[in-house]
């Protein structure tokens, strides 16, 4: 089934699978959907890195061949965890695992350490500013 980008009145930009739901949204093309919604995840999640100046990782699956691995990311806010990977993988338009975590490929390295820093600096963020640490 297609996938719609859409913005409301106040200027979100959603997908969805179904236009009818949302008569009073403006449909987007999908290059400027994502790129409208790649810029509203960086502005709302930048904050929170800065803020945290840690981001956990937890690597949910490494693959047979080892060359690729399905990581979470979390922040600290207050005294809760808060999920990044959905708005992590729509940033550095990484694809989402069908059980848990993005797909991030690569090995012989801190792949943690690669999402965070990768991660950062689509946001704009020294990385060195920001630790990672692996859960």
């Amino acid at each position: 089934m297609k996938s719609y980008y859409m913005q409301s009145a106040s200027g979100e930009v959603f997908e969805t699978r179904n236009i009818d739901y949302h008569k009073d949204c403006k449909v987007l093309s999908a290059a400027e959907g994502k790129r409208l919604q790649r810029a509203q995840y960086i502005e709302m999640i930048a904050p929170w890195i800065k803020e945290a100046r840690k981001v956990y990782g937890i690597v949910r699956k490494v693959s047979k061949s080892g060359m690729s691995r399905n990581i979470d990311l979390y922040v600290i806010r207050g005294n809760e965890m808060v999920y990044l990977t959905g708005y992590a993988a729509k940033i550095l338009g990484w694809k989402l695992a069908k059980d848990q975590g993005m797909i991030v490929s690569g090995c012989g390295m801190d792949m943690v350490f690669h999402t965070v820093s990768s991660l950062c600096g689509a946001c704009g963020i020294d990385y060195k500013t920001v630790r990672s640490e692996v859960l």
